[in-house]
C-alpha cells in the first residue's frame, strides 16, 4: 500500500511543474502518507509545504503536510494534516468544516472524493455526505460530465452524483478514467472504443494511442498524430510528426522543421522552428531552443528569454521557472521575482499564490 502511495506522490511532483512531460497541469491524486505529523505542524522529515506569492512572501507554512490546488466553486482545497488525516480549507487557509477523512481530493462538479473507514464516497461543500462511503475505490479525478469511475476488484463502473450506477461494472472499463467532452475510452481487440455517458459506443479507432483530450478534440498517438472529433473523424485531414491537445484554440504540433502552434484548421500560426513547444494560456506559449525554455505571446513576441530548464503554468502574471533542480517565479516581462529554491511550484488557483514544496532534511 505504501509503495503505491509513494508512486502517486512522484506523479504529483512530476505533474506540478513539468507540463511537457504530461498534459495535465496538476494531478488530482493525493500524495502518500506522511511520516510522523499532527494537525499543529507539517512533518519536516517528509517535506515542507506552503504558499508563496509574487513577492516571495510565504504563508500557511508549518500548518499542512501537503496542499492540493483550489478547485472550482465553492473554491475549497484538500490538505493533508497527517498520515491518515485530510481536511478541506478555504482560500484563506481556514478549515471549511470540521470533517476529517483518511484521504481526500479537490471538488469537481460540486462533490469531492473522500475515503473514510477504508471506503470511498462523495462529500458536499458543507462536509456532509452526498453519497456515504461504500465503494472499494473511486477515481481521484472525481466527477466529469456528471459521472465518476468506481472500482471493484479489477472491474470499473460509472456512478452519478447520487451514487447510482449508470454504466455497469465491466472488466474492459478498468482504469478507463474520467469522461472528457462526453466520452471515455478503453482498449479491446486492438481497437480503442469510445463510449458516451450512457455507455453507448460513439466510435472505434484503430489509431495508436495514447488518446488525449482538449478543446473538443482528441489527439491520437505520440508520433504521426491525428486530431479526432467526438465522432472519430479526422477533422484536420492531416497528421503531424507529434502534437499535443488543443488549449484555447491552439495546439503545439511538430513537423520536419520543428515545433510550432497550429489552429483548428491545422494551419501553423506560429511557424515550426523550436525543439519543443506548449500552449500555456490563451495568450502565452512556451518554447525550447538550444536546450533552454522561454515564453512568448501567441503574437510571436518573446517575453521570457531562453534561460530556463523547464517552464510551468502561469497564474496571476507570474510564471514558474526551473533552474537546475529548483523552481522560482518570474513575471511575464521575464524578470525573476522569486529566486529558485523550491522542489516544485504550481498554481494555488487564486491568481495570487503558488503551492511550494521543499523536501525535508
Amino acid at each position: 500500500f505504501l509503495t503505491t502511495l509513494v508512486q502517486l506522490l512522484l506523479v504529483c511532483l512530476i505533474c506540478s511543474g513539468c507540463w511537457f512531460k504530461q498534459s495535465a497541469p496538476i494531478t488530482h491524486t493525493p500524495p502518500p502518507a506522511a511520516k510522523e505529523g499532527t494537525e499543529s505542524g507539517a512533518p519536516h522529515a517528509y517535506q515542507q509545504t506552503g504558499l508563496v506569492d509574487a513577492s516571495g512572501q510565504e504563508s500557511l507554512t508549518e500548518k499542512f503536510a501537503y496542499i492540493l490546488p483550489l478547485e472550482e466553486e465553492p473554491r475549497l482545497a484538500a490538505v493533508m494534516l497527517s498520515d491518515t488525516k485530510w481536511a478541506f480549507v478555504k482560500p484563506d487557509g481556514e478549515f471549511a468544516f470540521d470533517g476529517r477523512f483518511e484521504q481526500g481530493t479537490g471538488f469537481r462538479e460540486g462533490l469531492a472524493v473522500v475515503q473514510q473507514d477504508g471506503k470511498y464516497g462523495f462529500v458536499l461543500p458543507d462536509g456532509t455526505f452526498a453519497v456515504k462511503p461504500e465503494f472499494e475505490f473511486a477515481d481521484w479525478a472525481g466527477f466529469h460530465d456528471g459521472l465518476c469511475e468506481v472500482r471493484s476488484g479489477e472491474t470499473s463502473a460509472y456512478v452519478d452524483k447520487e451514487g447510482k450506477i449508470v454504466i455497469p461494472y465491466q472488466r474492459e472499463l478498468f482504469k478507463a478514467g474520467n469522461f472528457r467532452g462526453g466520452l471515455t475510452h478503453y482498449s479491446k481487440d486492438g481497437e480503442e472504443i469510445f463510449i458516451d455517458t450512457q455507455g453507448k459506443e460513439s466510435f472505434r479507432s484503430s489509431l495508436p494511442g495514447p488518446f488525449r483530450y482538449g478543446d473538443d478534440l482528441w489527439v491520437a498517438g505520440e508520433e504521426n498524430v491525428t486530431y479526432l472529433d467526438a465522432q472519430g473523424r479526422d477533422v484536420l485531414g492531416k497528421t503531424f510528426a507529434a502534437g499535443r491537445p488543443f488549449r484555447d484554440g491552439l495546439a503545439a504540433a511538430k513537423n520536419e522543421k520543428g515545433w510550432g502552434l497550429i489552429d483548428k484548421t491545422g494551419k501553423f500560426v506560429i511557424e515550426p522552428q523550436y525543439e519543443d513547444a506548449e500552449t500555456l494560456t490563451e495568450t502565452l506559449f512556451a518554447a525550447r531552443k538550444d536546450g533552454k525554455w522561454g515564453v512568448f505571446k501567441t503574437t510571436g513576441e518573446q517575453v521570457v528569454p531562453f534561460e530556463y530548464d523547464e517552464i510551468g503554468y502561469p497564474s496571476g502574471g507570474m510564471v514558474p521557472v526551473k533552474v537546475g533542480t529548483l523552481w522560482g517565479l518570474c513575471d511575464e516581462s521575464g524578470k525573476l521575482a522569486v529566486q529558485p529554491k523550491y522542489k516544485s511550484l504550481h498554481p494555488w488557483r487564486d491568481d495570487k499564490h503558488f503551492i511550494f514544496h521543499i523536501e525535508g532534511q
